[in-house]
Order: structure tokens, then sequence, then C-alpha cells
């Protein structure tokens, strides 16, 4: 209870300090500090940095004006247009900033389809668990259905009550049944539910790749026809902007890759140096989303992700988290999942599986390439490093 007054009183605080300010007292005493910029007999307008407050008039007990060649400068700092506006980009850099804002509703299409997807497998997997556990509960049934009999000894009285537990038996069995039934057909539905809506998802994941690969070359172009611009805010923004998206920045171009040269086969032989610490490393880009530095490891089975990577790369969980010794001798739990495709330098992997880790904080352990991936590509040891060689898709 006592942290908004405080919270309003250090926005307060901040503002007086950046801008100078109206004050507005009101009958209550509470006083509102900004910038009045509309004013008549029965309303006050009062703006702040992304806030605008309407004041009646009959609650104003005191205005304090600041002086007017301030409030116009103030004025004029308010009004103006922010980053997610068209008009604060020079006309120039309209077209890249309509792109990105093309992108940013491209991706959020794209995650919004993959979260439906991932809700309808948990429902089919909630919905398999249920028709597991009915399963049981028949068979336990039909255990107790098999072994009943009457007893000729006992009173009637008894045996009527016991054929009377039999017949609830058998309808409760009945019922189960039934609802095994109902369930089945459930997930037969989630099921071709869920194939569809993962293909929505790739047709969704192509679009936004395609997208973002083109105004990655757009802002490359742009940013070498305006050398000069680079210290300009809008400049910075659109530059963080294209950054949200790793996949905007091709890996292909030669410049890009570690050197290598071509075999008699036609595959290329990379050649990857150590880095300090004696590891080898390569890049991926992860269904066309995500691009990473891998760690090869042939100590690992299967790849490793932080879950948040994986998560960004749209990477599919397969299964409930599964506790894992890791190197440095923790227990942690990792969450394993499959990527749709994996690109090492022009060639493509289909359903990689990987392991998702909880993001480690201090402990970070690398974005590791296990031997799933690994043995698929010849690699051999040199004098001077690792020559790794891969085929092209486009050399295939």
């Amino acid at each position: 209870m006592i942290m908004k007054p405080i919270a309003a009183f250090i926005f307060l605080f901040l503002g007086s300090i950046l801008l100078a300010q109206d004050t507005v007292t009101l009958i209550n005493g509470r006083q509102i500090e900004g910038v009045i910029t509309s004013e008549s007999t029965r309303n006050v307008v009062v703006e702040m940095q992304g806030l605008k407050l309407t004041l009646d008039t009959r609650e104003i007990s005191k205005i304090e004006r600041m002086d007017p060649t301030k409030r116009a400068e103030a004025i004029k700092r308010i009004k103006a247009p922010r980053p997610h506006e068209e008009d604060y980009y020079p006309e120039t850099a309209r077209p890249l900033f309509h792109d990105l804002q093309t992108l940013e509703n491209l991706k959020s299409e794209w995650l919004k389809t993959t979260r439906k997807a991932e809700g309808l497998k948990k429902q089919l997997s909630q919905t398999d668990a249920e028709v597991s556990r009915l399963k049981r509960m028949v068979k336990n049934s039909k255990k107790l259905l098999n072994g009943f009999t009457t007893n000729p000894d006992d009173s009637a009285l008894i045996n009527n009550k016991r054929i009377e537990n039999h017949n609830r038996l058998v309808n409760q069995t009945n019922r189960y049944i039934d609802q095994i039934r109902r369930a089945m057909t459930r997930a037969e539905h989630l099921r071709s539910h869920i194939s569809d809506s993962y293909s929505e998802v790739e047709i969704k994941r192509k679009r936004y790749a395609r997208m973002a690969r083109r105004a990655g070359r757009k802002w490359l172009l742009f940013s070498k026809a305006y050398p000069d611009e680079p210290a300009t805010e809008w400049f910075g923004e659109l530059s963080r902007q294209i950054h949200r998206h790793p996949v905007a920045f091709e890996l292909n171009s030669e410049t890009d890759q570690p050197p290598y040269v071509l075999n008699e086969e036609g595959s290329r032989d990379y050649s990857l140096p150590k880095d300090r610490s004696g590891h080898f490393f390569v890049t991926a880009t992860l269904n066309q989303i995500q691009i990473v530095d891998f760690m090869m490891d042939t100590g690992a089975t299967f790849c490793v992700l932080p879950e948040s990577v994986g998560n960004a790369a749209g990477a599919r969980t397969v299964g409930p988290p599964v506790k894992t010794k890791v190197a440095d001798g923790r227990v942690v739990n990792v969450i394993p999942a499959v990527l749709d495709e994996m690109v090492i330098y022009g060639q493509s992997f289909q359903d990689v599986v990987v392991g998702l880790m909880p993001d480690q904080g201090p402990h970070h352990i690398p974005n590791l390439l296990g031997m799933n991936v690994i043995s698929k590509i010849p690699i051999r040891l040199t004098p001077d490093g690792l020559v790794m060689t891969i085929r092209p898709d486009d050399k295939k």
C-alpha cells in the first residue's frame, strides 16, 4: 500500500528534473506536475512523457504556470514523435521502419500460432494421460469381475449383496470404457488439429524468415549508404529494432564463414581453429530464426541450448523435464525438444533433438553441438585444428 505513493513521488520528481513543469494543485491537496498543453473553462490537459491527463477545472484549486517560453519548448518535446511513430524517422529511413513494423507483426503471428499449437499438444498429453488412467481402472475392474463368485453356504441376503456390488462394478466399468472411447476420439481430433497447427506454424515461420532476410539486406545497404548517421538517435533505434531479429543477418556470405577449400567431391573443408580453452566452435541457424554459436562436444549425446534460446528459435518440447548431472556436478532439469531445422554453413539437418536447460546465470553452460549432429559431419584433426567437411544443400 505504501509503494504506490512512493512510486508516484519518484516519477514526479524525475519528471521535474527532466524538464520544466506546470504544477496543478487539486482540491484534495494532490499536486500534478507536467506540461499544460490545452486549457478551457471546463478542462485542463496536462501531459507528461507517455501520459496525458484531462482534469476537470472544478477539481482544481490552484495552477502554477511555468514561463511561456519554457512551456513552448516543453510542449515541443512532449509532442515530438516517438520511436514507434513514422514521423520520428527521416523520409529516407521510413520504408525500412515500415518493414521492421511488418517484421514485428509477422514474428508476433508466428509466436502466437506456435503457442496455440503448444497448447493443443498439452491438451493431447493430458488426454493421453486420462486414457491411460482409465485403462488401468478398467483393467483393475475386470480383474475384480473375473474373481466374482457366489457362495451357496452364505445366506441369500449376502449373495444378493455380492451380486448388487458386481452389477454396480459392471456399470462402472462400462462407464470407464465409454469415457475411454470419448477421450480417444478427442485425442484423435487433437492430433489432427496439432498437425494442421504446426503446418500453419511452419508457413508463418517461413514468411517471417523471408521478411527478416529481406529487412537484413536492406539494413546493410541502408547503413552503408548513410555512414554519418550512426550517432543519431533514430539510427540507433532502427539498429536496436533490426537486432531483435538475428535471422536478418545472413551468415552465408564468405566473410562470415571460417576459411574453407573445395575438395574433389565439391564439398567444403572448413578449418576450425581452437579457442583459448582448446574447444572448437561452429555457427548454426536454428529454424531460420535464431543464430547461435555452438561448442562442439563429442561427449554430449544431444545438442544443448538454454531454454530461452530454444524457445526463441521455436524448439518443440517433446517430453517432461529429465534430471541430468552437468559437468560441474550440479543436477538440473533438461527439457527434451526438437528443432525442425538446423543449418551449419549451408548444410541443413532436420528434426534435431536438443536438451533445453534453464538459463544458467553465473553458471553459464555454452550451447553444445552434440553427437546427434557431429556424427553426420565428416571431421578430422590436423596440427592446425579441426577440419569439418560440409556439403551445402545447394551442392547436393
